[in-house]
């Protein structure tokens, strides 16, 4: 167990800050970005992104102002560094609140693709993974204004470890959950399959991202409660968070020219071809079917020779970023 010191608690969330600073730029990238080529998204996916930024922009304010206060403020005074100040506990306020809103997100995506497949079951167990961690949050969120030196902070450690640990069994869960109901969106044709474990392997990279941050902080504080290191991962967590779920959305576009340019190149011309990120697939089996993913090209609603796919997360059947409704 290494003693506490100035390397492992200041000089170590001083290094995350940092690097929180980085990651924060990348985030506004992908906001940027998001906006620009989905003006026509989703209403409900466009407030998140903006209530995500705007939380992740405080977020990184209280974690600079926390280490001005440290580091400048409080410069030669021990008895100053001893104590936990309240900027430091309204950013872990703010981080529970961006994870859990993360994480509900992708409930809701669970949740659709669930609807999709008419399953209730497995949405709802979802749900109440998300729903517990919530409890663990709001319990954490409280705890954390209860002490007000580090001293005293080390009687709520369990609060803090049981966050970390309901963090990750929740991002694996969703994770599985997603990856369950887009295999079983498979249509049977290549191209489409193709797309499907393309999208498999962004959750598996994303969620795997997330929980492996979640889990290294747990092993951190586990391993080293002397000291803050865990901390300074904690303020990468959400950023995180955030990275990837604007990654996941942003990528439904390039999925798309991915998917044209095979089905162009391996010379299918009689299949019309407008990929959405995909969830699920409806085949209704008639003579030489046509792939058809319904936005951007007006096809008749009627024909029956057509694999209709609708969006991961979308409204309905005009939810993509495309779309002319």
């Amino acid at each position: 167990m290494s003693p506490a010191t100035l390397n492992n608690t200041i000089g170590a969330t001083l290094v995350g800050a940092f690097f929180a600073a980085i990651l924060y730029g990348f985030t506004t990238i992908l906001v940027f970005i998001y906006y620009n080529n989905y003006s026509n998204d989703w209403r409900f996916h466009k407030i998140s992104v903006a209530m995500l930024w705007v939380l992740d922009s405080l977020h990184l304010s209280l974690t600079v102002y926390t280490m001005y206060h440290y580091v400048i403020q409080s410069f030669g005074s021990l008895p100053a560094i001893q104590l936990v100040h309240w900027s430091l506990k309204l950013q872990i306020t703010v981080n529970i609140v961006i994870i859990l809103f993360v994480q509900t997100l992708y409930a809701i995506r669970v949740w659709k693709l669930g609807n999709a497949h008419r399953h209730v079951l497995w949405p709802a167990f979802v749900f109440v993974f998300v729903a517990g961690g919530y409890a663990v949050g709001i319990l954490l969120a409280v705890e954390t204004y209860l002490p007000n030196t580090f001293v005293e902070a080390e009687h709520i450690s369990w609060a803090v470890i049981t966050s970390f640990a309901s963090t990750t069994a929740v991002d694996v869960v969703l994770c599985g959950a997603m990856c369950y109901y887009l295999i079983k969106s498979r249509s049977g044709f290549a191209e489409s399959d193709g797309v499907i474990f393309c999208i498999i392997r962004m959750t598996l990279i994303s969620g795997g991202l997330t929980t492996a941050a979640s889990l290294a902080a747990l092993i951190t504080l586990l391993a080293m409660p002397n000291n803050l290191v865990f901390l300074s991962i904690e303020f990468l967590l959400t950023k995180l968070y955030i990275s990837s779920f604007l990654a996941m959305l942003n990528a439904r576009k390039r999925t798309r020219r991915e998917y044209l340019k095979d089905t162009t190149s391996s010379g299918n011309a009689n299949k019309l071809v407008n990929i959405r990120t995909v969830t699920t697939s409806h085949v209704h089996h008639d003579t030489g079917p046509v792939i058809q993913v319904d936005v951007d090209y007006p096809v008749d609603k009627r024909d029956k020779n057509v694999i209709r796919m609708k969006t991961l997360g979308g409204k309905g059947n005009d939810s993509d970023s495309n779309s002319s409704s």
